[in-house]
């Protein structure tokens, strides 16, 4: 178990801080829309310890479990668990997940 003495002042600020899923998905090139691949997550979680992550309901899943910018079949929940699962791979603390589930 991580104490609160054990945390790093970035992982405490860290612990303060809500990320949108798609902004660890995407990143913008110009006026595109472009998929990140799981190194480049994992590096942004090195950097950025994260203490929350916010998923939206339109989340498009593509083949690799990884979301893509498009019209098409939203995730699964296996899908989606194995995504937060990824996330909390690269961080000391589990992350709290918040979801906007109105439709279901």
């Amino acid at each position: 178990m991580i104490k609160l003495e054990d945390l790093t002042l970035r992982e405490k600020i860290g612990q303060l801080l809500m990320v949108r899923s798609s902004s660890l998905m995407f990143k913008i090139n110009g006026n595109n829309w472009e998929l990140r691949d799981r190194e480049e997550v994992a590096e942004i979680l090195r950097n950025n310890p994260y203490g929350s992550v916010f998923s939206a309901g339109y989340i498009n899943m593509h083949t690799d479990n990884m979301a893509e910018k498009s019209e098409g079949r939203r995730c699964t929940i296996e899908e989606h668990k194995e995504w937060i699962s990824f996330l909390n791979q690269n961080l000391r603390i589990p992350l709290l997940v918040g979801v906007d589930c109105e439709n279901g």
